[in-house]
């Protein structure tokens, strides 16, 4: 017999494994890891109400395959076998001494990296970076290396040069609350 197929006829659980998952599985509702609860649920429901994984997976939603991977990562390694992992991702494309050098060429400014400008830009960062380290990157992977590195981007306000602050003042506070009178007005 394969050894899925073993795993496809069920599981039996302990009564001490039963009050251990049911206590795992409400303190991740609790905690809100609601994956982890899922697993843990599905194992019960094969272990403790014998109930076939097919009929388990239609009930937490997922594949009778899915359910199967559980029960062997159950029996093979435990409770801890059924916590969710974190999707490793894409090999980083500045290594931690990059991104420190990176960062604290940032918190210097442009003008100390040899820039005649007086800001950061996307553009002008993605520029440095090619420049510096020779990988090209794309402005939103730029934006994504400043987060990662504890800088936040910020954006220029447009202002059209020829707004009148007054006007816009005027338009805020009494044009702007008195269309949204009437507009609730008209729906109720």
């Amino acid at each position: 017999m394969k050894r899925r197929e073993k795993w496809r006829q069920g599981l039996t659980l302990t009564r001490g494994q039963i009050a251990r998952l049911r206590a795992r599985r409400l303190r991740a509702k609790r905690d809100g890891d609601h994956e982890y609860s899922r697993r843990l649920r599905a194992i019960l429901l094969v272990g403790r109400d014998r109930l076939t994984q097919e009929s388990v997976g239609m009930i937490v939603e997922r594949s009778a395959n899915c359910i199967t991977r559980w029960v062997m990562s159950f029996e093979a390694g435990g409770v801890e076998a059924l916590r969710p992992g974190k999707a490793p991702g894409a090999v980083p494309k500045l290594d931690d001494s990059e991104m420190k050098e990176l960062r604290t060429v940032i918190i210097h400014g442009p003008e100390q990296a040899g820039l005649d400008t007086g800001v950061w830009t996307g553009p002008v960062v993605k520029a440095l970076i090619q420049e510096r380290f020779g990988v090209k990157l794309s402005v939103s992977q730029v934006r994504r290396i400043l987060h990662k590195a504890g800088q936040s981007v910020k954006y220029p306000r447009r202002l059209s040069a020829a707004a009148n602050p007054d006007e816009q003042a005027e338009w805020l506070f009494r044009t702007y609350p008195d269309i949204k009178k009437k507009l609730s007005k008209k729906a109720a």
